[in-house]
């Protein structure tokens, strides 16, 4: 998988995962009855508390793991940009004063760098 291709994976990966529903909507959610009284009120409060705090702990494990999955995509995207900056010269260098002869050769050397799939695309397209 090149580069581009990672990329694009997790990027549906974590489209994937941000579109389930796992927001914290029971925060809010009052554990008022009203006519309530005796032992059903208290253990109602407390079943309440422990939604609360497991949408709250689940809400924030996944708002950790999509920001994850972003600096795992910004750390592939910074690869390719290094190795496409640092392969860049050879879009610069002159091999022939007739200008179709030098860009075939720029495209040949070029094509047998053995670099990611996805940079020497780029490259190419900028021949």
């Amino acid at each position: 998988m090149d580069y581009k291709e990672r990329i694009r994976a997790l990027r549906y990966f974590k489209s994937a995962v941000s579109s389930g529903s796992t927001r914290d909507g029971v925060s809010s959610l009052s554990v008022a009855v009203p006519d309530w009284n005796g032992n059903a009120q208290s253990k109602f409060e407390n079943y309440i508390d422990t939604v609360k705090k497991d949408s709250q702990k689940i809400s924030k494990r996944k708002a950790e793991f999509l920001s994850k999955i972003d600096a795992i995509i910004a750390r592939v995207q910074a690869q390719f940009d290094s190795e496409l900056q640092a392969n860049s010269l050879y879009l610069y260098i002159t091999y022939d004063e007739d200008p179709v002869e030098n860009r075939i050769k720029k495209y040949r050397t070029i094509k047998n760098l053995s670099i990611d799939k996805s940079v020497k695309r780029a490259l190419l397209s900028r021949v």
